[in-house]
């Protein structure tokens, strides 16, 4: 028989083994509240206006915490235009799991490469530790598509906000192409007939 008991009087916890043996469970770690982002690289298009930027609690919520956040340059620039610097503070009250701050994007002129936001966590308060002190915004180019084929359609996530999406399917260039090659075919057929 297996199971776990524990002594009201020393707070041990002794364990049954498959070999009917008790063991002492004598290395017994308390799990650490962590802060954390939620992805690392968030991707924006510059057409969406804005990022939403998800930060993460993991483990104990019984207690309230809070951390601060900042952005900064990276490859993106404060200065060329490219977003709007923020800094700020984010509270989690008992029970919450997650907070978000935005993050104002703003759409250049003509096609640029993929440019970096560095975000950042900080001075965390209360009974919690950052797990992710930093992470990446990338924004996209509204004319250019990622490695993973997102381009500069914005999509509505459920905390609000934007996200890249899939780039649809576009039938009209197949269409056309369809369409030309019949008529094509048609006055061929109709030139041989002619003959």
């Amino acid at each position: 028989m297996r199971g776990i008991a524990s002594d009201s009087a020393t707070n041990a916890l002794f364990f049954a083994s498959a070999a009917n043996r008790i063991g002492k469970v004598t290395n017994l770690t308390e799990i650490p509240t962590t802060l954390r982002f939620e992805s690392d690289p968030f991707k924006v298009s510059e057409d969406c206006g804005e990022a939403t930027i998800k930060v993460i609690r993991d483990g104990d919520t019984s207690t309230a915490v809070s951390v601060d956040f900042a952005t900064s340059d990276s490859t993106a620039k404060v200065g060329d235009n490219d977003y709007e610097a923020t800094s700020g503070q984010l509270n989690f009250g008992v029970g919450v799991t997650s907070q978000t701050f935005t993050v104002k994007i703003k759409a250049g002129g003509g096609v640029e490469s993929v440019e970096d936001v560095r975000l950042s966590l900080l001075n965390a308060t209360g009974a919690v530790e950052i797990a992710t002190p930093s992470a990446t915004l990338q924004i996209f180019d509204s004319a250019r598509l990622d490695d993973e084929g997102f381009g500069d359609t914005c999509g509505k996530v459920k905390l609000g906000g934007c996200v890249l999406t899939h780039k649809g399917f576009d039938p009209v260039l197949p269409l056309l192409l369809l369409l030309a090659g019949g008529v094509f075919a048609f006055r061929l057929v109709r030139a041989k007939r002619a003959k």
